[in-house]
């Protein structure tokens, strides 16, 4: 297995905002704060449908609760995927990184 970076590089520019998410009760465990789960499903979201993900990297950075508002910042070059949710602030919750690439379907 290859193994790698284990920071996620985001980039500096070219980032799209997205709308931002009110944390809900189901986003929360057991501990009452967003699953990792949840994060990497929110983040997800952003992908295109006809997207094949090989590789699936997640930076958790800090926790978020109840009626917390989520931020996310999309970044998309060849064949990945970057997906930063961020506080008000922009400090990071999470950073996703999706590898992989678009399937191709027979006409």
């Amino acid at each position: 297995m290859e193994y790698a970076p284990r920071k996620i590089m985001v980039p500096k520019e070219n980032g799209i905002s997205q709308d931002p998410i009110t944390v809900r009760k189901h986003h929360l465990d057991t501990n009452q704060h967003v699953n990792n789960g949840q994060f990497v499903q929110i983040a997800a979201e952003y992908l295109p449908e006809d997207f094949q993900v090989g590789q699936l990297r997640v930076e958790y950075r800090q926790q978020a609760f109840l009626n917390d508002v989520l931020h996310p910042v999309v970044w998309v070059s060849d064949e990945k995927y970057i997906v930063e949710i961020n506080d008000a602030s922009g400090k990071p919750y999470v950073i996703a990184e999706f590898s992989g690439e678009a399937v191709r379907t027979a006409e």
